[in-house]
């Protein structure tokens, strides 16, 4: 069955948010034969909307073809919802193959249409059932939602259920099951739900729901209560809340009960089909479901955050076979001092399904910057590609990243799936020396009058200018990523007898020497070597050792630091990313600003097809943000920036295409006040 079922190149994809209106709308024509998926869609745009980042939630296509035949697997947290528009369902059992059902799944609303290569991937598998139940699917179009009477009891009030209703309600579930408490308080919080309060006692005796797919659920009186219409009532109450929303109404109910079946037929609802509710067992021992709670949760691999306070245990992994994972040790080390100084700071790190422990993979996302790492001992970097297919990529304008180089197969193989385009790609040497060797030197003796001090936000400025890398990045994120390693990181400053900045060298995020430079005027004296010694021994001093990523063309760096004592122990890549059709921002757009300046260019129509163009805006003030993007929005052209920033008064742009086509144009904008 799998074999012929799955092709070779088959693969499932994200649909991220910004799409899920268009999916949505596949399912509009021929009215209501689709009102399910588009119900379940809406409900995920509206979830989207109230929280952008969810976690454990995924909407999947099959080699990204949604488009052409409205096939979708939702993953949120251990529920399934597949729906498709090709009446083989050839594509849906295809994708359905990729997804990891080794956590178990609950496939939810599985209309009768679509069992079946459900069924058959579960043979397939040679998985069990915990159960499958089958559902009566009952519907009410608007119009007929609207014109229902609704009418509450004397001595009793609706309201809408609160955090604590919901956990009441999950009490007494005959449905309750690990993980249900947080499904129905999610439910009370997002949807429409309502819950029958006796006025008097405040005591909540009925409730309604409703579900992910749309349908009412979870329905449920008082046992007190019963027999008295109020499970009535709340439906017809849920009901009307759905139809405000400009939506149908639909309900599932359990095929052996039959009071429910007579309520919602004696309220109006017509009978049309059935669905399924069934539950896969986990194919993986109880303790590695322990370990991998998430993947049993989400039902397919991705991200789950690592929380700060767990942090210190995953850095005390790479302690082990010392210096081996230094490089992972000192990044975490740096995050989570930073961490401990602004506990607001927006840093995240991830792995991949909750799996940190085992294999010390994890990426840390710092505003543009991306770290990634693995101790795992498999050579391909398996699990690091599988990690990092899961980031965003297209939610970023630019990534830099910094990693050592035997990780760049995995990055290689995320460039070219991910189609991102290489800004910039720099090698560099990766110096070492330990805190031992390092306080084992002796240091230069200073010139009269001269001093090593920390630096300052006033040298901000100086430095920035002096930078090599300012041409590779945009001026916002260089000059910021800067001013943070001033004031939270270790740093050494030479200055001459009249407090003239002549030499520095700061400390970057993963505890390396880094943007060491001596003003020109005063290179060929030694003030490189004498702040790099002093930095390192400072270093020592607090219990770190001390290295260094010297660009493989930096000949004079080289020199330098292996005269010192560093050794060089493996190379290190430093990759500027742009996504793909990612308009160019240089700079910050803000309220009230005007475009001073606008310019229309055109890149050749031909793969590769490269124009650069120089913009110069001496002359015009008051500026707080550059654009490039390509005008005719087919995403099939980007832009960055090759030199220049808003305060040297140009900015270099390459403009460049990605397809075969005619010219495309591009539009250059200044905007400020």
């Amino acid at each position: 069955m799998y074999a012929r079922t799955m092709e070779a190149t088959d693969r499932l994809c994200i649909i991220p948010p910004s799409e899920w209106p268009e999916l949505r709308e596949l399912y509009r024509p021929n009215w209501p034969e689709h009102h399910v998926a588009y119900a379940t869609i809406d409900n995920y745009i509206r979830w989207n909307g109230k929280d952008s980042n969810i976690k454990h939630l995924t909407i999947y296509c099959l080699n990204g073809s949604w488009r052409e035949d409205g096939t979708y697997l939702i993953v949120d947290r251990y529920q399934l919802f597949v729906y498709s528009l090709d009446p083989t369902n050839r594509v849906l059992e295809r994708a359905l193959h990729l997804l990891d059902w080794s956590g178990g799944l609950k496939v939810s609303s599985l209309l009768s249409r679509h069992r079946e290569p459900v069924i058959n991937v579960i043979s397939a598998k040679n998985l069990q059932k915990e159960y499958d139940s089958e559902t009566r699917l009952y519907y009410m179009p608007k119009a007929e939602c609207d014109s229902l009477c609704l009418s509450v009891p004397q001595g009793f009030e609706l309201k809408a259920l609160s955090a604590d209703d919901a956990a009441e309600a999950d009490r007494v579930w005959p449905n309750r099951h690990q993980g249900s408490l947080f499904f129905l308080q999610r439910l009370a919080a997002w949807n429409p739900n309502v819950g029958l309060y006796e006025s008097c006692s405040g005591k909540l005796v009925a409730w309604c729901f409703r579900l992910q797919a749309g349908p009412l659920g979870a329905l449920q009186v008082d046992k007190e209560y019963m027999r008295r219409g109020f499970g009535t009532v709340v439906a017809i109450a849920v009901a009307k809340q759905i139809a405000d929303l400009g939506q149908d109404c639909f309900a599932l109910v359990n095929n052996a009960n039959e009071a429910s079946k007579k309520m919602f037929e004696r309220i109006g609802f017509k009978h049309e089909g059935e669905a399924y509710w069934l539950r896969t067992i986990p194919t993986v021992p109880a303790q590695c479901l322990i370990s991998r709670w998430q993947v049993a949760m989400a039902g397919c691999e991705q991200l789950v955050e690592i929380p700060p306070q767990d942090w210190n245990a995953l850095k005390h992994l790479f302690h082990r076979d010392w210096p081996e994972h230094e490089f992972a040790y000192y990044l975490l080390g740096n995050y989570i001092a930073w961490k401990q100084h602004e506990e607001s700071l927006d840093v995240k790190c991830y792995s991949l399904s909750g799996n940190w422990r085992e294999d010390g993979t994890f990426a840390l996302k710092d505003g543009f910057e991306i770290y990634f790492y693995s101790a795992d001992k498999n050579g391909n970097c398996a699990t690091l590609i599988r990690l990092l297919s899961q980031i965003r990529w297209h939610t970023f304008h630019e990534i830099s990243m910094d990693y050592l180089e035997k990780f760049h197969p995995a990055l290689e193989q995320t460039v070219s799936d991910q189609r991102l385009t290489v800004a910039s790609s720099n090698l560099a040497h990766y110096y070492f020396m330990s805190k031992e060797r390092v306080l084992a030197l002796q240091s230069p003796a200073l010139p009269a009058g001269f001093s090593l001090e920390k630096l300052q936000l006033k040298d901000l400025d100086c430095i920035y200018a002096q930078w090599p890398l300012r041409n590779h990045i945009s001026y916002e994120a260089g000059y910021g990523l800067l001013k943070r390693l001033i004031q939270l990181n270790e740093n050494v400053g030479l200055f001459n007898d009249k407090g003239m900045l002549v030499s520095w060298c700061l400390i970057d995020q993963t505890g390396a020497h880094s943007d060491l430079q001596t003003m020109r005027e005063h290179c060929r004296n030694g003030y490189g070597r004498m702040v790099v010694l002093e930095l390192a021994k400072r270093l020592a001093r607090a219990g770190s050792d001390s290295k260094a990523y010297v660009l493989h063309e930096n000949h004079k760096s080289i020199a330098l630091f292996e005269c010192i004592g560093f050794w060089k122990t493996q190379n290190l890549r430093w990759v500027v990313v742009h996504t793909e059709g990612a308009d160019l921002i240089l700079g910050t757009v803000n309220p009230g600003d005007r475009i001073l300046y606008s310019q229309v260019t055109a890149a050749p129509g031909i793969p590769g097809g490269l124009v650069a163009r120089s913009v110069n805006y001496t002359g015009i003030y008051n500026i707080t943000a550059i654009r490039a993007y390509d005008r005719s929005f087919n995403r099939s052209g980007q832009a960055h920036i090759t030199g220049g920033g808003l305060f040297q008064r140009f900015v270099n742009i390459a403009l460049q295409t990605r397809l075969i086509g005619n010219g495309l144009d591009f539009l250059v904008e200044i905007y400020g006040r």
